[in-house]
């Protein structure tokens, strides 16, 4: 019998990844979410967050095919307004991006912008998906945070231990 150690030469490390929040955002934990930032209580209904989560492409799954899942997902909001959509290099990395706003029956206008990156390493290929939130449209105050969190998004590749 052998023993088998994650991370290592064959199975990887996923790509790590920074940002860059306004003092005083909160951590938080969500299942399949390897970092969860929200701004503090009281600043409305709905609190501005990050949400960034890492998984492993599988097989021949492409950057395109990923965005078009995410494309298709925020469409389907109610009232879907896109906002904006890029394809381009980000930190040496192949993205996709897409903004947009709807309207939610609970929590009114929301607006949430999705990046999303392709992160190949020790031969494998790691999906980055950074996904930031705000309450009352792009007009609303924590619209400018969430936009620069995504601009100090800060992805790399671990060597294995």
């Amino acid at each position: 019998m052998s023993a088998v150690t994650y991370p290592s030469p064959d199975f990887p490390a996923f790509a790590g990844i920074s940002v860059d929040v306004p003092d005083g955002w909160e951590p938080r934990v969500l299942p399949a979410a390897q970092l969860v930032m929200v701004e503090p209580a009281g600043a409305g209904p709905f609190r501005a967050n990050v949400v960034v989560t890492v998984s492993r492409f599988a097989g021949e799954a492409t950057l395109d095919a990923v965005a078009g899942q995410a494309v298709a997902r925020m469409a389907g909001a109610p009232g879907f307004r896109e906002l904006g959509r890029e394809s381009a290099e980000r930190g040496g990395f192949p993205t996709f991006r897409l903004s947009g706003s709807w309207t939610d029956p609970q929590v009114g206008e929301v607006s949430q912008t999705v990046t999303l990156y392709e992160v190949a390493h020790h031969g494998v290929r790691d999906l980055v998906e950074v996904t930031t939130s705000s309450g009352g449209g792009e007009g609303a105050p924590a619209w400018p945070a969430v936009q620069a969190i995504q601009e100090s998004v800060r992805v790399s590749t671990r060597a294995t231990e």
